[in-house]
């Protein structure tokens, strides 16, 4: 037997008996695995007319970079005046991104107004869609002992 027979003979002999890799068939395990945190969130009585910047975070628990698909951010059903400031579009391994959301109390105090937002990502779950809704209540003037989750632009001084 030559040499080179005998090296591809050893080859193939350690192929076929040495255990398969633990992991190389599972691939699910380098993948990303994005949230949107809170996924509700309530910012509390908002004064008419105020603007109130709502920040959520985009978080990446998996094994892989989560990459939003680009112009997919998108509100739905909104009942108020909603805005999309900012979307991440790459939440690296093990990190936290802010997503903002300006919302802009309406004029009829008592109301509760709110939306619902999206984005889709490279995460397999739920073909890759995030989401999150936000609410809030408007108020005539500002609320004593209120708490909420942001403090308002343009609200008068307290």
């Amino acid at each position: 037997m030559s040499r080179v027979t005998q090296r591809v003979s050893t080859a193939l002999f350690a192929l076929a008996v040495l255990p398969a890799c633990p992991f190389c068939d599972d691939v699910s395990q380098f993948l990303p695995q994005g949230a949107i945190e809170p996924a509700v969130l309530d910012l509390g009585p908002i004064t008419k007319g105020a603007t109130c910047p709502a920040t959520l975070s985009v978080t990446n628990t998996g094994n892989a970079d989560l990459t939003v698909t680009s112009d997919t951010a998108k509100l739905i059903n909104s009942d108020g005046t909603f805005t999309i400031r900012k979307v991440p579009t790459l939440v690296r391994l093990g990190a936290v991104e802010d997503l903002i959301i300006d919302y802009t109390a309406g004029n009829q105090a008592g109301e509760r107004e709110g939306t619902e937002f999206e984005l889709q990502t490279n995460d397999a779950d739920d073909d890759g869609f995030l989401r999150a809704s936000i609410t809030a209540f408007v108020a005539d003037a500002p609320v004593a002992l209120a708490t909420g989750a942001c403090k308002a632009r343009g609200a008068p001084e307290e």
